[in-house]
């Protein structure tokens, strides 16, 4: 799992087979929070809730071939440690 906060970058690279035709679009989603694929366009951040999701993705090529998507786990965690001092000053 990769844990993240609203600033952390994220950045999808995708990499072709020698001697295919090329990468055309690479396309992501957050299950968890939406069913819609988005056009990856570029380092993104993203402002969520904290909690548990799922990243999605896969690539197309010139020819039109589509990758079966692939995924990884991630954390949202945008809630600051709270100190808590003891009774006796600590």
């Amino acid at each position: 799992m990769i844990h993240l906060t609203i600033t952390t970058p994220i950045e999808l690279i995708a990499s072709e087979i020698p001697g295919g035709s090329g990468i055309a679009k690479t396309y992501y989603k957050i299950s968890g929070y939406s069913s819609n694929w988005e056009e990856y366009e570029g380092i993104f951040t993203l402002d969520l809730p904290d909690g548990n999701y799922v990243l999605e993705y896969y690539s197309t090529d010139e020819t039109g071939n589509q990758e079966s998507p692939k995924s990884v786990a991630i954390c949202f965690d945008n809630t600051s440690p709270l100190l808590v001092s003891g009774s006796n000053g600590y």
